[in-house]
């Protein structure tokens, strides 16, 4: 059966190189210094090529979802640019856009629902795996999906008095966690609830 696993961007994948997660990530956006020619400003976050591509050939179906205040095609274009900049276009099926949060609260719920709809699968076979409290991790536990949670403390929501059993340190550790899930090896509590020092 397939699986969906719905990646976030900024602060998941990749972030600017200058702050990394010391600082919110959109600020490379707008400062004069990079906004037009932000790439040559980013990197991918610890661990994440080898993640990808480990879920990507365990078979796994990744999709990018990813928030941008510009129009649709520009957007969706800018995101193909970064998985292409950082080499990760290959592993990805397809790649989503949603308007700001304060235009489009629900963007990234929205987005999973029909996706899943699309491949006509349901929530169980789909995860989720963000920095942010709010708009990662929350939006897919309301529907009901396993979510993880990438520890971030400068995440624009950071409370970490919410961060639950889901959190990880880095990306890595997501990879172990979802192949023993898919292949039913059961979890046990430490496993669920990493919060190493490394």
């Amino acid at each position: 059966m397939k699986h969906i696993i719905f990646l976030d961007g900024d602060g998941t994948l990749w972030y600017p190189a200058k702050t990394k997660r010391g600082d919110v990530t959109h600020w490379i956006y707008l400062d004069p210094e990079t906004k037009d020619n932000y790439l040559s400003h980013m990197e991918l976050c610890p661990h994440v090529y080898e993640t990808v591509a480990g879920l990507y050939a365990y078979g796994f179906t990744l999709v990018l979802i990813s928030m941008s205040p510009k129009p649709q095609a520009e957007a969706r274009e800018e995101h193909r640019q970064k998985l292409e900049h950082f080499n990760l276009f290959p592993f990805f099926e397809e790649w989503y856009w949603y308007a700001a949060p304060d235009k489009d609260p629900e963007g990234k719920a929205r987005i999973m629902k029909t996706v899943l709809e699309e491949h006509n699968l349901s929530v169980t076979n789909a995860t989720m795996i963000g920095d942010s409290i709010k708009y990662d991790y929350q939006p897919a536990v309301d529907m009901g999906m396993e979510s993880y949670l990438i520890e971030s403390d400068m995440a624009p929501d950071a409370d970490n008095a919410k961060r639950d059993t889901s959190q990880l340190n880095t990306i890595s550790e997501v990879h172990d966690l979802i192949t023993k899930w898919d292949l039913r090896i059961p979890l046990t509590d430490s496993e669920h609830s990493l919060t190493s020092d490394g």
